[in-house]
């Protein structure tokens, strides 16, 4: 089972399990007292379906607000509330038999207190959820509890991934389409970030990096499979970009292993930055992919770490003297095998 569908099933057991315990607060507290209580978690199951896959299908549209948002999200969950959980209550209460019952529960005093609180709750939630949207995972919480307040030092995996011929593009779409075309190669490769636990860094133009801890980059070689996955999945999109952007975008990448000193910078914009030798190493590594021929190459050091991996074949392109390092460094080309 994939970190996503993990992710997926989970989310479906909070909405189901928040469902679950509104109903039987209505029971108790409510007009619904002395129903039986499978219909409740009839209820439940049903109401929080629903409301798992409206979530679904509206954090796959882009708005262009967060006013917009969290108005898009209150709406859909009293939708869902109105039709789903008020019309199970019909079928299986026995206690409503007219609309106007159905109307008097569904406006009742604990319904339209438990609206506001929804409402309330999804402002918080949604409001966390955006900052930490823009912030990258793991972010918000390293603020809050003033992890990088003083300067840390620690070992991570660096990834520098960018797209090619990305000059080329650019000239022939404009520079709105490109930014679109920016926009949409990010955005695919969400799932694969998601699935290798992997942080982004930051964003420069059409470049992204990428990092990880030790422990989540080199276990079931997350650092290698990120690059794979997200290479697998602009080739199934292939042509899709084509018809839209009249190419299909690739990328190269390169990555290094070491260590780096972590420090929360900046106050009017506050940003965490990675500061050491690993970071240029790894930027290093993907600019001579191009010279090299290659699409995806990391250091020796890494490789030795990963203790090549099943799936993979690794190539030496051997040692490189890299821009600003005195000694040459070990090359290492990744194919799937």
């Amino acid at each position: 089972m994939t970190q996503r569908t993990r992710l997926e099933i989970l989310e479906w057991a909070r909405s189901v399990a928040y469902a679950v315990a509104f109903s039987v607060l209505l029971r108790f507290f409510g007009p619904l007292a002395g129903a039986p209580a499978w219909t409740l978690l009839v209820n439940g199951l049903i109401f929080g379906t629903s409301i798992y896959l409206i979530k679904s299908v509206q954090y796959k549209i882009r708005f262009p607000s967060f006013g917009l948002s969290i108005l898009a999200q209150f709406s859909f969950v009293f939708a869902t509330l109105f039709l789903t959980f008020a019309g199970v209550v019909w079928m299986y209460s026995g206690r409503i038999r007219s609309f106007s019952q159905y109307m008097e529960i569904l406006f009742s005093p604990i319904v339209l207190w438990t609206i506001v609180a929804v409402f309330i709750s999804i402002c918080l939630v949604s409001g966390v959820i955006q900052i930490s949207r823009k912030l990258g995972p793991g972010v918000l919480r390293n603020w809050m509890l003033g992890r990088y307040h003083e300067p840390t030092e620690e070992r991570r995996v660096f990834m520098f991934l960018d797209m090619k011929d990305s000059t080329t593009i650019a000239e022939q779409l404009g520079a709105v389409e490109f930014s679109r075309l920016v926009r949409d190669f990010f955005a695919d490769l969400t799932e694969a970030l998601i699935e290798s636990k992997a942080e982004v860094s930051h964003y420069i133009g059409d470049e992204a990096v990428i990092s990880w801890s030790v422990k989540n980059g080199l276990q079931h070689a997350r650092v290698l499979k990120l690059y794979f996955m997200f290479k697998k999945k602009l080739e199934f999109k292939a042509d899709k970009y084509i018809v839209q952007y009249g190419i299909a975008p690739t990328f190269k990448a390169g990555a290094h292993i070491g260590s780096v000193v972590a420090c929360e910078v900046g106050e009017i914009k506050s940003e965490i930055v990675y500061h050491g030798d690993v970071v240029n190493t790894a930027a290093r590594l993907q600019g001579l992919c191009g010279e090299l021929g290659e699409s995806f190459v990391i250091s020796g050091e890494l490789a030795e770490q990963l203790l090549r991996p099943e799936g993979f074949r690794f190539r030496s392109l051997g040692p490189r003297t890299l821009k600003g390092k005195a000694a040459p460094l070990e090359v290492i080309a990744v194919d799937q095998a």
